[in-house]
Order: C-alpha cells, then structure tokens, then sequence
C-alpha cells in the first residue's frame, strides 16, 4: 500500500494518496515513513492544517527526519503563516549546511 501511495503522490493523486495513508496510518500509527508521506499528500491536498498535526506527531516520535524542518515551512506558508515558514525553512538549510549558523 505504502508504494501505490507513493505512486498516486508522484501522478498528482494527492486526495488519493492521503486516503490511502490515512488507511496505513490506522493500521501503523506512529510509522514516521507512513506519518511524512500523509504530511506531502495533505501539503499538496492544500489541507496545511492537517499537515501541520501530522508534522508534530512525527515531531514527538524522537528524532526529526532532516526533511520534516522543510515540510514545517511548506505547511506553514500553505496556512498563511510566513514568518514562522521562513524561519522552519532557515532551519532546513542550516540542517543542510546550506547557511550560516
């Protein structure tokens, strides 16, 4: 299931995709592949709201995926929210190396 999810993200399925992982959720909660893959198909369903919960219920599993600070900035900004979006997304590139600390 987890692949035909990936498959419907990378066609443009994201409604599609988020039922489906909604379904793997419930069957594997707290799965930070299954959790991160909800969060881009609800990013990309416009449903930032969501994707925010879902991002902090990754959060609280322990250690931050390094692309979880990068969905935090895209859920953000999907929620009008684009101070706190850019300051998520300067933590992505300083995790990235990408800027100074």
């Amino acid at each position: 299931m987890a692949l035909l999810a990936h498959v419907l993200l990378k066609g443009g399925k994201s409604e599609k995709a988020m039922n489906l992982l909604d379904g793997l959720d419930a069957l594997h909660p707290d799965d930070p592949a299954t959790l991160l893959a909800l969060a881009v198909a609800q990013i990309r369903s416009d449903r930032a709201a969501d994707a925010l919960r879902t991002i902090e219920r990754v959060s609280r599993l322990g250690k931050e995926p390094a692309l979880l600070p990068l969905l935090r900035a895209q859920a953000l900004a999907g929620s009008g929210r684009h101070e706190q979006a850019a300051d998520a997304m300067q933590v992505f590139l300083r995790n990235q190396g990408l800027t100074q600390p």
